[in-house]
């Protein structure tokens, strides 16, 4: 299976992984890595215009789910601020009242649907 990491057509790295062992992606301080295997490095400052999506592409704004459709199962990610601090902590959920997937930030309580 192939794995896109990265947030631009300039700043991505593409690599070969198996399909049903557990990888975990990272970008810290623009070094890109999978397992703890540094993949590459940046030293440009990244400055998104728009939000960040995890597994959609975010085109001009409006989140597209088809485009590099994630194969795989998700089970969760984090993310820290500048400080080290971390400020969202997401797990996979489905909701009981009406069976909706998602995911739920364990920081801020709030839920996301797919």
């Amino acid at each position: 299976m192939t794995a896109l990491c990265g947030y631009s057509s300039e700043r991505s790295i593409t690599v070969n992984i198996n399909a049903s062992d557990k990888n975990v992606f990272g970008v810290d301080n623009g070094t890109f890595y999978i397992n703890d295997t540094i993949l590459g490095t940046y030293t440009d400052v990244f400055s998104p215009i728009y939000e960040l999506y995890l597994l959609k592409v975010n085109s001009a704004g409006s989140p597209q789910v088809n485009v590099f459709a994630p194969i795989g199962n998700f089970y969760g990610a984090k993310i820290w601020d500048d400080n080290g601090v971390l400020v969202r902590d997401y797990v996979p959920v489905k909701r009981l009242a009406d069976n909706t997937e998602g995911i739920y930030d364990l920081i801020n309580n709030t839920f996301q649907a797919k």
